[in-house]
């Protein structure tokens, strides 16, 4: 009689230990699928989100001695998601792109203000400069001659 509740008492342990990693691992695959899936379905920053939002601005001329565009461009701290930036001058059929990839840019951080300058000798007087980001346009401008060339 004592070998039978032993056997009971083993089938009804095994049982629970069963069920407790069963849910232990049925747990850790929805929360690595709902993790999985926030991390890629959710979607993106819209274009209307990034225009509204401003992420960067922009000052532009064009240097007469030196042939280039002085671009100093400012970007808020809010701007995540941008990891790469064209410059198009549509007018002209130009375009720069500045990313991570890229080895002769660095990407303008969070936060930070920069000054790019943007080879281009065929200037045409008050051509308009966009700043876009994944196909949307952040900013235009408007390029003058910069003042100190002007002067020269």
């Amino acid at each position: 009689m004592q070998t039978m509740n032993k056997i009971g008492l083993s089938t009804i342990v095994s049982l629970v230990i069963i069920m407790v990693v069963s849910m232990s691992l049925a747990v850790a695959t929805g929360t690595l699928l709902l993790t999985f899936t926030k991390a890629s379905l959710s979607p993106a920053l819209s274009c209307t989100e990034l225009q509204i939002a401003s992420p960067i601005s922009v000052d532009a001329c064009y240097n007469l001695q030196t042939q280039e565009i002085v671009l100093n461009t400012r970007r808020s701290f809010n701007s995540q998601g941008i990891n790469s930036l064209d410059f198009l001058i549509p007018a002209q059929g130009k375009k720069w792109t500045c990313s991570s990839q890229c080895g002769n840019c660095e990407l303008l951080l969070s936060g930070d203000s920069k000054t790019y300058y943007l080879s281009l000798e065929d200037y045409i007087p008050n051509s308009t400069l966009a700043i876009m980001a994944g196909g949307c346009t952040l900013a235009t401008v408007k390029i003058p001659i910069c003042a100190q060339s002007a002067n020269a």
